[in-house]
């Protein structure tokens, strides 16, 4: 209902609407956003609902306070969602004795700046609440006394120093806990952290992971992001939140070192991302208290100079990205791996791959200082790989195929391959691949042709090329013709090979009647 005239408001007659279940007020007049204008509340209380109201949005009132039905718990006692937004001039919610909407599940306030005064002891069933940009102390007394909260984010609240005890603890089923720019916010004050060292209370935006336009939920995880003064995160916190499966801890300056409790036996999914300081992981005896481990990722984290995992059976997937002190990896302990994923770990020289015969993806990039890969040829799984560029000193890929087995890597499917200056042929292993249906071939600047033996690979669907300058001619037409299923050919910035694959090239060595047949060509 939009709210344009006092008189509209008095003409709806709501307290009479016996079937009604959902109302949305929109104020919608010039008095709204003056605030102090005496009709204010009379037109607020004209809008007083029937008490079978299950779900109310206002937006835009324009007043100090609210009026007495939005004040009094027996008005709305079957009310079980709450949205209140745009009131700049809102100061205080005041309510009286007793318990107050004994149904409501869901609470949203959004843009209330100035709220300083919310009610306390009031919400006993509430499991949502979602607060953004409202007064500091309106969030710090309507958070007091919560005990059924499954869901809690805060965005925006600039004035937001500190949050009260229990929290956490109080809210035994708690699984989501999101809190961004908070920039006043300096402590948690937890009961669980009551033994925990004083540098672990957390500081100004402890909590983030919140879409800019408005609330982001990710089930039973936490994201921990922005605190460039936390130095360190205990296992106190983290104890109290027993269902959680996923944990994300990202741009931190300062933060050296993170426990993990063993109650966190649903952990699925563990990330570390941008913790400049962060020196080591946890202990192999905490990571051996998570019992489930599927997937970790350890993003721009300089600091960290090896990995070295306990045995974790159930870990699916590994990420390392952007380490660029990491110079070993022992991947021995992670028999059940599916997807690894190396990149931009430059002083890493040797990678030694054991027998996954789970592993189905491998990208293994920018790695430039690498110069040995052992085992690949025994990933009887594997469906997708991307290997390079690796070190400059180097004039072939540093991996081998032999095998009694005359079929290598049986299931792969896809394959992407990055060059670098010193090459001047593709890797010539890559003939035996011949399960292959797409091949990606990149930046070899040096690449004159395209070798006979690529005819080989019968079973390729796509082929793309990308950033080969020098790049001049495929493979002869007979052997182009060979690949009876390729039906889509990329070239992109590869100039002169581009030329020659036009129709209309009309100097020596034409290109076009080796793919003229293709379906699709994007040159």
């Amino acid at each position: 209902m939009r709210v344009k005239e006092a008189s509209l408001a008095k003409g709806a007659n709501l307290s009479e609407k016996r079937n009604l279940r959902e109302l949305r007020l929109h104020l919608d007049s010039p008095w709204s956003a003056g605030g102090g204008d005496e009709d204010e509340l009379l037109v607020f209380e004209a809008l007083r609902p029937y008490t079978n109201l299950q779900r109310l949005s206002i937006k835009g009132f324009g007043g100090v306070e609210f009026p007495a039905w939005l004040s009094n718990g027996s008005d709305l006692p079957n009310l079980k969602t709450l949205l209140l937004r745009s009131m700049a001039n809102l100061k205080e919610w005041l309510v009286g004795d007793g318990v107050m909407f004994p149904c409501l599940e869901e609470l949203l306030i959004k843009d209330c700046p100035n709220l300083s005064k919310t009610p306390e002891h009031m919400f006993p069933s509430l499991k949502s609440l979602k607060l953004e940009n409202v007064g500091g102390m309106g969030v710090v007394s309507i958070t007091s006394s919560l005990t059924s909260l499954t869901s809690f984010i805060i965005a925006g609240c600039k004035g937001l120093e500190f949050l009260q005890e229990g929290l956490v603890s109080n809210n035994s089923q708690l699984n989501t806990v999101l809190i961004r720019n908070c920039p006043k916010l300096q402590a948690f004050r937890e009961e669980g952290l009551a033994s925990a060292a004083a540098d672990e209370i957390l500081p100004n935006r402890f909590l983030c992971c919140i879409d800019e336009s408005d609330f982001y939920f990710e089930s039973e995880g936490i994201s921990i992001r922005d605190c460039p003064e936390l130095e360190s995160l205990g296992k106190g916190f983290l104890s109290s939140l027993v269902f959680l499966e996923s944990l994300d801890v990202g741009n931190y300056g300062k933060l050296k070192y993170i426990e993990l409790s063993q109650s966190l036996t649903e952990l699925r999914k563990l990330c570390f991302d941008n913790c400049g300081n962060l020196r080591q992981l946890p202990s192999k005896e905490q990571m051996l208290q998570l019992t489930s481990p599927n997937e970790l990722t350890i993003r721009g984290c300089p600091a960290i100079s090896s990995i070295d995992l306990p045995t974790l059976p159930s870990l699916l997937e590994l990420e390392i990205y952007n380490c660029p002190t990491i110079s070993s990896i022992d991947l021995s302990t992670l028999p059940s791996l599916r997807e690894l994923s190396i990149y931009f770990c430059r002083p890493i020289s040797s990678i030694d791959l054991p027998t996954l015969p789970s592993l189905r993806e491998l990208k293994i990039t920018y790695c430039e200082g690498l110069q040995g890969l052992q085992g690949l040829q025994f990933l009887t799984a594997l469906k997708e790989l991307r290997l390079g560029p690796f070190s400059e000193e180097l004039n072939d890929f540093p991996f081998a195929l032999e095998s009694n087995n005359p079929l290598i890597l049986p299931s792969l499917r896809q394959l992407s391959i990055d060059g670098w200056a010193a090459l001047q042929s593709l890797p010539h292993q890559l003939q035996r691949l011949t399960t292959l249906k797409s091949l990606c071939i990149c930046n070899f600047s040096q690449l004159t042709e395209l070798p006979e033996w690529l005819g080989n690979l019968t079973s390729l669907e796509e082929l793309r090329i990308y950033w080969c300058g020098n790049l001049r001619h495929l493979p002869s037409k007979e052997q182009m013709h060979r690949l009876t299923f390729l039906k889509t050919l990329y070239i992109y910035d590869c100039p002169r090979l581009k030329e020659r694959c036009s129709r209309e090239w009309e100097g020596d060595d034409p290109e076009w009647p080796k793919i003229s047949h293709i379906t699709f060509l994007y040159l």
